[in-house]
């Protein structure tokens, strides 16, 4: 029995080893050697650079996504994205489960000294490279990935990088994830990174405390107490109670909005319904009011 064990182990590592080899051999990918993500970094810059000094290219390494999202599939059901690819959520119904074969891509400029863009890929599709040349890191532990997309949050702004690394480290599959995101809404001035972090929290759960922390904020900005309502809507777990008792507080009308489109696709339907009859007649919002006749009229459970 040991002796199988064995054999069965080695087999799935030269499969994964194969793979991984036909895979960069299929892509064009440059692979990189080093001890660790920090070395083969340096390593690929200083090869891009001896290569060809006047032109961009691309550092991409792969890491272990969280078990629920599906990047860039042919379906499912859309929870965020990037500029060149979408992100899906896999407990759906009509997901088609998650990615296993995904990469963060890292846009530099000439001689690695400025970050242009950052993206993530399924391998398993075509990427939009623009025809440069992408230097392969190969799996990078967790630590390594979040430590080096924290310093690229922390030292760039704007959506294509900062925003965009937030995004791809909200994807990891790592306990730590959530803390990170939550400092980033503490720390960051990138409206991008803090807008992207908390949406975020909202669908990885367990955060509902904070959110609600956010959304009755009088130290906050209005979009961002209103980001944090529509992220209690990605919460699988916040009971519809929390978020109609928010409601009913003296909320700027933007939040009370936002709070109105997470109740209404809360999971307690008769909750919901009951919920919205009540808005569609009588709140003093008229916006509201529209909002809450148009999602009664969408759903025949919702006319009764």
């Amino acid at each position: 029995m040991k002796i199988n064990l064995s054999i069965r182990s080695f087999l799935i590592a030269t499969t994964s080893l194969m793979s991984a080899i036909a895979l960069l051999q299929h892509k064009g990918f440059i692979s990189i050697e080093g001890a660790d993500m920090s070395a083969r970094l340096k390593s690929a810059v200083k090869k891009a650079t001896d290569a060809s000094p006047q032109n961009r290219f691309w550092a991409a390494y792969a890491f272990t996504l969280r078990p629920e999202l599906t990047i860039d599939p042919v379906k499912g059901e859309d929870v965020g994205g990037m500029s060149d690819a979408a992100v899906y959520i896999g407990r759906a119904s009509n997901s088609p489960g998650g990615t296993r074969n995904v990469g963060v891509f890292i846009l530099y400029d000439p001689g690695g000294e400025a970050i242009v863009r950052v993206e993530i890929y399924n391998l398993d599709r075509r990427g939009a490279y623009a025809g440069l040349p992408v230097y392969w890191l190969g799996h990078v532990t967790a630590k390594e990935s979040l430590g080096y997309l924290r310093g690229v949050i922390n030292s760039n702004s704007g959506r294509k990088v900062a925003g965009n690394a937030t995004l791809a480290l909200a994807m990891h599959d790592d306990p730590s994830v959530s803390g990170i995101l939550k400092e980033q809404v503490h720390r960051s001035k990138d409206s991008w990174v803090r807008k992207t972090a908390i949406h975020w929290l909202g669908f990885i759960g367990g955060e509902d405390d904070f959110l609600e922390s956010l959304v009755t904020s009088d130290k906050e900005t209005t979009a961002f107490r209103a980001a944090a309502a529509y992220a209690l809507g990605e919460s699988a777990s916040i009971p519809l109670s929390i978020m109609t008792g928010l409601y009913r507080t003296a909320l700027p009308i933007e939040v009370r909005r936002a709070l109105l489109y997470s109740i209404a696709n809360n999971a307690d339907r008769n909750g919901v319904f009951e919920f919205l009859r009540k808005v569609a007649s009588n709140d003093p919002d008229s916006e509201a009011r529209r909002q809450a006749r148009g999602w009664l009229s969408e759903t025949p459970d919702g006319k009764r």
